[in-house]
């Protein structure tokens, strides 16, 4: 029987009912409809387990076999803590119905400095001829004394050369302020082994903090050494003062375009993190994990109104348009 493919999410979870509430999922059943009518069937299903600290150890997916009416193993990630709850692996592992046990798939290992900053995250994946760990991909991170992230760099790994080769940064700048001033993206040329400009931005703010200009760049035309594209945000602010409620930028954490008009939106996080996006009503909209650095969050269903984001006890107002 054809099922028509519209999802339904059942959510068995720990859940406090009030505004920006947290909640913690504990298992998640998936159902297709049969077209026409309101009967469900099972598809598939995550099972959660937590560390006493709430961090997330494992997801493990299930599919539902209609043939033997069971589950069948499919596919788990692991993660893994340091003492101070730092994320320090990620490692992903499929079933293997042949032999009835799981098989490496990739693993990401991240590094940390003595403020909890991430300063690495090394891409893995498994060879199976060789039955080893095979370098992919690293991100290095690095920080001022202020714990503001001044590079983020992207290089990819070469087998040919066993050598790191670079692929992409991005620079920050900040004022006395710890505001972000700018935020310059760079890719690598190979032929002339130089960094190539890719796209920019430029904020400026009054002497409260409150965000005045935003600056997009784009486009890089080398030859004439400017930028093709330019467009520009110009804000009029009323300062409301320490409210805890943040608009545009707390702490090196900042959340734009701010009105949203194209269904996303992009979270600037200095540290790994958890979000959380509510309705003024404070339902749940959505949530998911942040990694150092922009973060795009794609919002396909989000209707014209104000929302809030959620990032490590700091809420942003955001308007959807």
């Amino acid at each position: 029987m054809k099922t028509k493919h519209l999802l339904l999410t059942a959510f068995v979870a720990l859940c406090s009912y009030y505004a920006q509430a947290d909640c913690r999922v504990d298992t998640n059943y998936s159902y297709n409809f049969i077209p026409g009518t309101s009967v469900k069937e099972k598809t598939g299903r995550t099972i959660n387990t937590y560390d006493v600290n709430n961090n997330k150890t494992q997801e493990f997916y299930q599919t539902w076999d209609g043939g033997s009416n069971s589950w069948k193993n499919a596919s788990k990630r692991d993660y893994t803590y340091d003492a101070k709850n730092n994320q320090t692996q990620y490692l992903y592992q499929v079933w293997d119905g042949g032999s009835n046990s799981w098989k490496n798939s990739n693993k990401y290992d991240y590094t940390y400095d003595t403020q909890n900053n991430k300063t690495q995250q090394l891409s893995q994946v498994w060879d199976g001829g060789s039955n080893s760990w095979k370098s992919s991909s690293k991100r290095d991170y690095t920080y001022d004394a202020q714990n503001n992230q001044t590079q983020y760099l992207y290089q990819t790994w070469d087998g040919g050369s066993n050598s790191w080769k670079n692929s992409s940064k991005i620079d920050y700048t900040y004022d006395t302020q710890n505001n972000q001033t700018q935020q310059l993206s760079q890719v690598w040329d190979g032929v002339s082994n130089s960094w190539k400009n890719n796209y920019k931005y430029d904020w400026t703010y009054d002497a409260n903090g409150c965000k005045l200009s935003e600056d997009y760049y784009s486009s890089w035309n080398a030859s004439g050494s400017y930028y093709d594209d330019h467009s520009r945000n110009e804000y009029f602010n009323t300062y409301l003062g320490n409210t805890g409620i943040a608009t545009l930028n707390t702490s090196g954490i900042s959340v734009y375009p701010n009105p949203v008009t194209s269904n996303k939106f992009t979270i600037h996080a200095i540290q790994s993190s958890k979000y959380s996006l509510y309705d003024i009503q404070g339902r749940s909209i959505q949530q998911g994990n942040l990694e150092i650095g922009e973060n795009i969050i794609n919002t396909p269903n989000l209707q014209a109104g104000i929302y809030f984001v959620n990032i490590n006890g700091k809420s942003f107002k955001l308007t959807a348009e």
